[in-house]
């Protein structure tokens, strides 16, 4: 295992042929000896020990603490990454801290030491990325020269999360250690994004790809929530819980900045019903109807707001879009999501709202009426009839995206969570907008975009369920979540061990003869198999070369008439192997999310001897973040709701836990540390 084999890398190349098991990453010792992913997993073994009860220091425990004294150590590093050093290797070394204090009176106890220290050190050899005009830091620093830069191909800039995404780490280096230079350098970078001077074009709280340390400009006209920009919206609510709810309000007013921001600009719902946010470029005008697998930790930001400040417009929105992302994955054929999903065609302008934000805004212009002139009145009418006409096709569309007229707290309503959707198929859409509705979803569901067909073992819609089951208590989130565990066995773990990537997540699908007997039945079944083949040919993601079976979602659901079965091949292997993923509802039951989708015929070896194979091929890649977030929000998402609550620790971006501060907290009540940076 990872243990054994890729002890000090910072990732891993399983499955390779020519050697057997892991080996290390190209370059994974060029920067740090170290690794990230040892940091990463110490923190993840101290979770599981706090979790299971086994006292630490274990024996993992002990080894993983070994190497970091004797093996790691800083200042000859050059050319490192600010952003990924901070939060995976100083976010894992304050996480496993965190866990090292112990359980009874932790805010007057100390930890492990030796992890303090070394957070420390690696804080101060970063200190120097910040010494520009603006206070934003390079996203590129030497340890040993102090010399900060940004690569030639941003044309000096950095991008927004590496400067946005720092705040977590580095205020709590200073809380625990009363070095204030840490969390002064991180609340200069705040204090920039609410005093900077914005493009005319630009809304409030929408923050673009790059921006410039030297002018503090922005130099991109990309706005998303994927990657490159992510954290930094989840740093700010994150952030402000952290320090708690007395301190300096500046991060939480621009979160909900950015939450109006993104309600307005990036959010929208497919034809299908489906609610999403997208990419918008702010100067054309232009939007794509896409999301990125990593934008998917926008439900568990959104939820985590929305129960702390009482706002139940964000928590449903959240609602919304974790169904989205799972369907991303449920979508395909091996259940695994794609690195960007398609959601187009999009609906005509004034039905492109998601239902919880077209209530919110319906609400907002209704209390206008009472006080507003005739005139005045236009807009906010048009505002309500639009927010009822996508209301009304919301609650129209078989999708059974979240429910429009959901109004009930979460604890309410998670005892009727599996009758949830029935209710939705049945509600009554008033007189006055059925004209407005489509009859049906009109175009295709959400599917993997050309190009961005490949999975990456990613952690994000893990982390929003996991959050949305800690805050919800509903069900489902688990269902889902064992789903995904489900494909991310049966698609991306190899034989030898370790998991790797997936190239494409839709494969290349065939149908195949189970029923290998001399029987009329199977010869009943390979005429059928031939007669399929025929018609249909198989198919994958690039849409060209192959032809497309009955069944959008072969691997999904059938009706209620079976379990399909699908199994993964990867040609670097040079075998197959069956296992049964995404068989949809047990019989008699219907799928009534939409989500699996469904098939007028079966193919089930049990009827009729048929199956779908689904072969993939592996990317041969298992990144650090498999390990630090994903398989560790799986673990949070089925284990105890006690371990590490919310309410106690703020998850940073790579999934370390940092214990949030109270309300009274301060520099007076800091560990300190024993030595000084060596």
């Amino acid at each position: 295992g990872f243990g054994g084999d890729t002890w000090g890398a910072h990732g891993g190349l399983p499955g390779s042929r020519t050697l057997p098991g892991f080996r290390t990453l190209p370059g994974s010792h060029q920067h740090f000896p170290d690794s990230r992913t040892l940091p990463e997993s110490e923190a993840g073994l101290a979770e599981r020990a706090l979790a299971t009860e086994v006292p630490l220091p274990g024996r993992r425990y002990r080894r993983a603490r070994a190497w970091l004294a004797h093996q790691l150590r800083f200042g000859e590093q050059e050319d490192i990454n600010v952003f990924e050093t901070t939060i995976r290797v100083i976010g894992g070394l304050l996480g496993a801290y965190e866990l090292s204090v112990p359980r009874a009176h932790p805010q007057n106890a100390s930890g492990d030491k030796l992890l303090l220290r070394l957070a420390y050190e690696l804080g101060v050899r970063l200190l120097p990325a910040f010494n520009t005009p603006t206070g934003l830091p390079y996203g590129t620093v030497g340890l040993k020269s102090g010399r900060a830069y940004n690569p030639e191909w941003a044309q000096g800039a950095s991008t927004t999360s590496e400067v946005g995404s720092l705040q977590l780490e580095f205020a709590t280096l200073s809380h625990l250690t009363g070095d204030d230079r840490f969390v002064t350098a991180a609340d200069r970078v705040t204090a920039h994004f609410s005093k900077m001077e914005r493009p005319s074009e630009l809304p409030p709280g929408l923050y673009p790809l790059f921006i410039h340390p030297k002018t503090g400009r922005f130099t991109s006209t990309t706005v998303t929530l994927g990657a490159r920009a992510d954290s930094t919206y989840e740093y700010f609510i994150k952030g402000w819980l952290q320090r708690g709810r007395a301190s300096d309000v500046t991060p939480l007013k621009l979160f909900l900045e950015a939450v109006r921001g993104i309600s307005g600009h990036l959010a929208r719902v497919s034809a299908w019903g489906r609610s999403y946010v997208g990419v918008w470029e702010y100067k054309a005008n232009t939007f794509k109807e896409e999301m990125d697998a990593v934008a998917c930790f926008t439900p568990g930001m959104l939820a985590l707001s929305g129960v702390a400040l009482g706002d139940e417009t964000q928590l449903a929105f959240a609602e919304e879009l974790a169904e989205s992302c799972f369907a991303m994955s449920a979508r395909t054929n091996t259940g695994l999501a794609p690195e960007i999903a398609d959601f187009s065609p999009g609906l005509p302008p004034g039905l492109n709202s998601p239902p919880a934000l077209s209530h919110a805004a319906a609400a907002a212009a209704a209390k206008l009426q009472n006080a507003a002139t005739a005139a005045e009145l236009k807009p906010a009418a048009a505002a309500i009839e639009s927010a009822a006409a996508a209301a009304a096709f919301e609650l129209r569309s078989s999708s059974g995206v979240a429910s429009a007229e959901r109004s009930a707290t979460a604890s309410e309503t998670s005892a009727t969570d599996e009758s949830e959707t029935d209710e939705i198929a049945k509600t009554d859409v008033s007189d006055n907008t059925e004209s407005a509705v489509p009859p049906e979803p009109v175009g295709l569901d959400v599917r993997p975009k050309i190009g961005a067909t490949h999975n990456l073992l990613r952690p994000e819609v893990i982390e929003s369920l996991f959050v949305l089951h800690r805050l919800t208590k509903r069900p489902r989130y688990r269902d889902w979540g064992w789903q995904l565990f489900q494909a991310f066995e049966s698609f991306a773990r190899l034989p030898q061990g370790g998991y790797s990537g997936v190239r494409d997540v839709s494969g290349i699908v065939n149908l195949v003869n189970t029923n290998r007997a001399s029987t009329p039945e199977a010869a009943a079944a390979a005429a059928t198999l031939a007669a399929a083949t025929a018609a249909h040919g198989t198919y994958g993601s690039d849409g060209t070369s192959h032809k497309k079976p009955p069944n959008e979602n072969p691997a999904g659901g059938n009706g209620g008439e079976g379990d399909s079965a699908s199994s993964a091949s990867a040609a670097t292997q040079g075998g197959r192997r069956t296992s049964p993923i995404n068989p949809g509802p047990r019989s008699g039951a219907r799928d009534t999310t939409g989500l699996l989708g469904t098939s007028d015929k079966s193919w089930t070896s049990e009827k009729s001897g048929l199956a779908w194979e689904v072969q993939i091929s592996y990317d041969g890649r298992m990144e650090s973040f498999w390990l630090a977030e994903t398989l560790k929000y799986l673990f949070l998402l089925f284990g105890d709701d006690e371990t590490l609550p919310l309410h106690e620790f703020a998850f940073n971006t790579e999934a370390h836990p940092l214990r949030l501060f109270g309300e009274t907290d301060g520099a007076d009540g800091t560990e300190g540390i024993d030595e000084a940076p060596r």
